[in-house]
């Protein structure tokens, strides 16, 4: 069946629901992610019917995550032109997917459908040579992760036995320590905390935007904490029974509807030729340049179709025929 039919049979599969297509690729040196740089593309993509507001959208949505302030900003666009959101799930929806599926009506999920706490991870500059690194000087992004931070303090109260009076050389030593390799420069701390925060306000604003009340607000309690929090490393997939027990509105999709999802997002991965990995030795063959074309990201409708499209050279090395050069020239969204 071919995308456009499967993207209108899913439209009246969901009551005549507007389908819009959201996906980022996980394949490198392709990988794309959930960016406010979409936010003009839904828009056109939503006012190609021609009216101000309907009653449903339906966002298909496979992501391995993102900006973490982008979900924000495109779930208050879905929101201010239809009155019912809900997310369609095949397979991924990590981190900042997960913050958009919060903001959903209800979500969609297949059996294979993950949803992923939404703890951010921030990066600090290191460089062992000095205890504030210096931009001149080689250094590097190392990735902290809210998670990594709380867990060695609980590993030092639960594990360590360490009382509660002497947490305070645990942390003296973490920040004493910044300019040794494997610690964690103070202000690098600060940052975690801040995203931290971030992470919670995201998730609460997310589920008020269709909870109210105060039996909303102890459900809300419980699925931010769940997501921010306790559940202890970020890659953890979270299924459907898990994600309905937490209290989130999700719904086990009927048989056809379900093989639906998954012969879309088989079109989608095929093309952006997801699990596949890049090849240039295998692209080149016996030439010794060739252009590539290779997608990213798509936004689709019935009516438009973009797609992120890094454009670029592969060129073997006259001298040492055995290297390979990879030369990006363009990355972009074009309509087609």
């Amino acid at each position: 069946m071919e995308r456009i039919d499967l993207i209108k049979k899913i439209s009246k599969l969901r009551g005549d629901s507007k389908v819009i297509t959201y996906l980022t690729s996980d394949r490198a040196p392709f990988n794309t992610k959930i960016a406010e740089d979409i936010i003009p593309i839904l828009k056109d993509h939503i006012s190609l019917d021609g009216n101000t507001r309907s009653e449903k959208v339906s966002i298909f949505l496979y992501t391995r995550g993102g900006d973490m302030i982008a979900p924000l900003k495109i779930v208050n666009l879905l929101r201010s032109y239809f009155t019912n959101f809900e997310v369609l799930l095949a397979r991924y929806s990590h981190s900042a997917g997960t913050l958009i599926s919060l903001g959903a009506n209800n979500i969609v999920m297949t059996k294979l459908a993950e949803l992923s706490p939404v703890d951010p991870t921030t990066t600090h500059l290191y460089n062992p040579t000095v205890a504030s690194p210096d931009p001149a000087l080689p250094a590097t992004l190392k990735p902290i992760s809210v998670e990594d931070v709380n867990s060695y303090f609980l590993f030092a109260r639960e594990k360590a036995k360490v009382k509660p009076e002497d947490i305070d050389k645990i942390y003296s030593y973490l920040i004493n320590n910044a300019h040794k390799e494997n610690s964690i420069h103070p202000i690098a701390l600060g940052n975690v905390y801040r995203g931290y925060r971030m992470a919670r306000k995201l998730a609460e604003r997310m589920l008020k935007f269709h909870s109210s009340g105060f039996f909303a607000e102890r459900k809300i309690k419980k699925i931010v904490n769940a997501l921010t929090g306790e559940i202890p490393t970020h890659d953890y997939p979270i299924y459907r029974d898990e994600a309905l027990d937490l209290g989130l509105k999700v719904e086990y999709p009927e048989s056809e509807l379900e093989t639906a999802m998954f012969d879309l997002l088989d079109s989608y991965t095929k093309e952006m030729e997801i699990g596949k990995p890049f090849n240039p030795a295998e692209l080149l063959g016996s030439t010794n340049e060739k252009s590539f074309d290779c997608k990213g990201a798509f936004i689709e409708s019935e009516k438009a179709r973009d797609a992120f499209t890094f454009k670029g050279i592969i060129k073997r090395d006259s001298n040492d025929p055995t290297k390979i050069g990879i030369n990006i020239t363009s990355s972009k969204w074009e309509r087609s």
